[in-house]
């Protein structure tokens, strides 16, 4: 078994390991057809046995080149890196002003509000981004929304950047901030995994949860009692949420389950790290525009209306999975 494991921060400051998430793969079944086919994969191409003497000089020399061009890859990244905390430095000063103008209050009456109400509500609605996650029951969670922030950082071999969401005192959670956290785990910025901050939910006020009663037979006897279950529901909520890795008993011993299983998953992976650089890199720098409704942002296709359905199916069957398995396990006590 090989596992990778990704952690992150927590941002209320407890002294709690947050919880990542975690790859696991097996490769305890792979034949020995497979692992020959494997080795042959690693060995050098046949054809650079074939080169003469000089045509390996050659090679050598365009191994070379490839160097310097590492070391100019390297250089650039550094240069990028310095280049977004510059101008992440340039872009703060403009971001505090416009939270000032958002949450503005008249200065002879403090208790009278004359900034822009409900605007980051507005922003992700008409961003249209979470238009498969946004709920009614959201809704009014979101007024109380009060800035969404992004900050870059660089730590060693960890980089990233995290998302805050900032709200003010509410009735729904007793969190001040939500952040959402992308790691990238190369140098290239190709791989990146996400960490969510576990929300603390006012007792009855989880949005990402349905309620409902269910019967309940009691082991070795007919009697049954109807018990209070809580069920996974979609919600702006639930991009908070780690994401989990298909277990290997779903799919008991079903290779072929399993894998679709895996690459459902990884389609899943792919969305959120989508979801996250778009929310970065488009609608905090622009959210003004957001507002008046001069720009939206789908995340599906509208010509590709096909592989969008199958996309937003394998998102349901994924964050419904567990609760399925859940409820098998609550059918008897």
């Amino acid at each position: 078994m090989f596992n990778f494991n990704f952690g992150g921060e927590n941002p209320e400051g407890e002294n709690k390991p947050a919880e990542g998430f975690q790859f696991n793969f097996d490769f305890g079944n792979v034949t020995t057809e497979q692992t020959v086919e494997k080795k042959k994969e690693d060995e050098p191409p046949e054809y650079l046995s074939e080169l003469n003497e000089e045509q390996k000089k050659s090679l050598e020399e365009l191994k070379q080149v490839q160097s310097e061009l590492d070391d100019v890859k390297k250089q650039y990244e550094e240069e990028l890196r310095k280049l977004n905390e510059k101008f992440a430095k340039i872009r703060e000063p403009l971001y505090n002003k416009r939270h000032q103008i958002i949450t503005k209050k008249d200065e002879n009456d403090p208790n009278k509000f004359i900034g822009i109400p409900n605007f980051w509500q507005h922003v992700i609605e008409n961003s249209e981004i979470y238009e498969d996650m946004f709920q009614k029951h959201d809704r009014d969670s979101l007024k109380y929304l009060d800035d969404i922030r992004v900050i870059e950082f660089n730590e060693g071999d960890k980089s990233g950047f995290h998302i805050d969401f900032h709200y003010r005192e509410n009735p729904y959670f007793e969190n001040s901030v939500l952040r959402k956290t992308y790691f990238r785990t190369k140098s290239d910025l190709v791989d990146i995994t996400s960490q969510g901050t576990e929300i603390k939910w006012k007792e009855g006020k989880n949005l990402t949860v349905s309620v409902r009663m269910k019967k309940q037979r009691h082991k070795g006897g007919k009697l049954t009692r109807k018990v209070r279950v809580e069920e996974p529901c979609d919600s702006f909520y639930n991009f908070f949420k780690n994401l989990e890795p298909p277990q290997g008993d779903e799919a008991e011993g079903d290779d072929d389950l399993q894998a679709e299983l895996e690459a459902e998953f990884q389609d899943l992976c792919e969305m959120d790290v989508d979801i996250g650089q778009i929310i970065a890199e488009n609608i905090v720098p622009n959210a003004i525009k957001y507002y008046t409704g001069e720009l939206k942002v789908s995340f599906f296709d509208e010509e590709d209306d096909d592989d969008d359905e199958e996309l937003e199916a394998k998102f349901n069957k994924l964050n419904f999975r567990k609760s399925r398995i859940d409820d098998d396990d609550d059918d008897e006590e």
